[in-house]
């Protein structure tokens, strides 16, 4: 009897050792899987890092180009000819801000939200100092009197909703330069 319960107890204390040895086993391999893919992954991570700042750096630029193409007076510069109405001027210029608008759609997903809604707002603001001009210019109205009402409508650069764009744009390319 003593004999049966020797090895019992023989038994459950090499059973105990064996799920010992298996646990420090298992908690070993999991510190060295973690250990290996938390530096592979933070080296992805790294790398991914600095291979998306050239694009956003990219973008930044693509969007404060897009704020100056959009301006009151470079849109004139592209769209002005002789003896254009102001209904096909203003027609014009809807059609070169949506264009550009759309080309540079795809930037937001390299900004903060909060910038691409900047950039938005002073886009539906140019539009609406245009449509503002329209309206006052009327449908008889000529290219050279939209231009001139364009120029009234123009807020100072203080309040020049693309200017504040272009200021938003800096101040967010500080934090990733």
């Amino acid at each position: 009897m003593t004999d049966i319960l020797s090895g019992g107890i023989q038994l459950v204390y090499f059973l105990i050792k064996l799920t010992a040895l298996a646990l420090a086993l298992f908690w070993l391999g999991r510190y060295f899987f973690r250990l290996y893919f938390g530096l592979n992954q933070s080296s992805n991570l790294r790398s991914a890092r600095q291979q998306h700042s050239p694009l956003k750096l990219q973008a930044y630029e693509r969007l404060a180009l897009f704020c100056e193409r959009i301006s009151i007076p470079q849109l004139i510069f592209r769209l002005n000819s002789p003896g254009i109405t102001a209904q096909d001027l203003g027609a014009a210029i809807f059609i070169s801000i949506q264009k550009e608008f759309e080309h540079n759609m795809s930037q937001q997903i390299y900004v903060s939200h909060k910038l691409w809604q900047i950039i938005r707002l002073a886009k539906d603001d140019v539009t609406h100092i245009v449509n503002q001009a329209m309206q006052s210019v009327g449908e008889r109205g000529t290219g050279d009197q939209l231009i001139q009402k364009l120029f009234e409508l123009d807020p100072l650069p203080d309040k020049n909703p693309l200017y504040k764009a272009l200021a938003a744009i800096n101040q967010e390319v500080q934090l990733y330069v």
